[in-house]
């Protein structure tokens, strides 16, 4: 609520405005009242309301007066005049004193209404301007406090710093993934500005310094690990649930076509082979149909299959650790 001090030398208009306008709708607040120039300042002296509306002719000292007093010693009250035909061209004399609403003897509550509302927007606007100003400000001072740590710290040091504060940003890109990559949505782009606001330009280079890798690659060996994990665990999952959970969702066709070129077997390939070792493992459990060291249930191809999933492993690995 912004203040309001209400002044006038005529007691029943003050008391007829005072008792009429609904304050609070226009987001204001009377705080009080004066009968003349010079008792209205010593009020706004002593506790500065936002907002004045002031009768122009009062005996003592007049509202031109005080608007420029005021405005000298107290430069963010703002002012509307009251105002009569009589009285026009000392209106003209506020407005050049800053006064930019004045109403008209007799106003009623809707007109004074549409002031208070003009006046409470501006009030918003300043405030909103002086706020950026102080980010602004605080934004700077921060800078130049990092300027002086940078000048102060010897260039060894500061490249350690900056090594670690790159490392970490890809172990945070990292963790990042581990743990959303059922989304979809994981792109370069979307985890440079959405999550760690930096340029995509920037975290791709520095991704690939870092792990030799590009992200896009990464991020889909991960899904195969994460896809072939899934079914070690449970060879009866679909490939649709499985495409679901590694972030392929709605592409079950994209996704066996990824899984067979990173791994060299279609998804249900390493479904059977998942489950023909589970079946293995249970008849040697219960000593039938046991098979000599070098045995090897896996199609043909499944030595390739093995050397493919340890590859994605070992580069998955390989980046978790840096």
């Amino acid at each position: 609520m912004y203040r309001v001090l209400l002044v006038d030398d005529e007691p029943i208009v003050l008391q007829a405005i005072a008792a009429l306008v609904p304050w609070s709708a226009h987001r204001t607040r009377l705080v009080g009242t004066a009968d003349n120039g010079l008792a209205a300042y010593r009020k706004i002296a002593e506790d500065p309301p936002d907002i004045v509306i002031c009768d122009i002719k009062m005996p003592g000292m007049d509202g031109l007066e005080l608007m420029a007093r005021v405005g000298q010693a107290f430069p963010d009250v703002v002012f509307a005049v009251l105002s009569g035909y009589e009285e026009f061209h000392l209106a003209r004399r506020a407005m050049e004193l800053g006064v930019r609403h004045y109403l008209l003897k007799p106003c009623n509550e809707d007109e004074i209404g549409r002031v208070l509302d003009a006046l409470v927007d501006g009030l918003d606007h300043r405030r909103a301007q002086q706020a950026r100003v102080m980010d602004l400000e605080a934004e700077l001072a921060r800078v130049k406090a990092r300027l002086s740590e940078l000048e102060a710290t010897p260039s060894g040091a500061e490249d350690h710093a900056e090594r670690a504060e790159r490392q970490g940003l890809v172990e945070r890109v990292v963790a990042y993934v581990q743990k959303h990559l059922a989304d979809p949505c994981i792109n370069l782009t979307h985890l440079a500005r959405h999550q760690f606001f930096v340029s995509p330009d920037y975290l791709g280079r520095l991704f690939r310094e870092r792990t030799g890798l590009r992200f896009s690659d990464f991020l889909t060996m991960m899904r195969i690990q994460r896809a072939q994990d899934l079914w070690r665990g449970n060879p009866d999952l679909t490939v649709a649930e499985v495409a679901e959970r590694v972030g392929f969702a709605d592409h079950t066709q994209y996704f066996s076509q990824v899984f067979k070129k990173y791994t060299g077997d279609t998804p249900s390939g390493f479904k059977k082979r998942m489950r023909a070792a589970e079946e293995g493992c249970g008849a040697r459990e219960g000593g039938e149909d046991e098979h000599e060291p070098g045995d090897d249930l896996d199609p043909p191809r499944g030595g390739r299959l093995r050397t493919a999933s340890v590859r994605v492993e070992q580069w998955a690995a390989r980046v978790v650790e840096l």
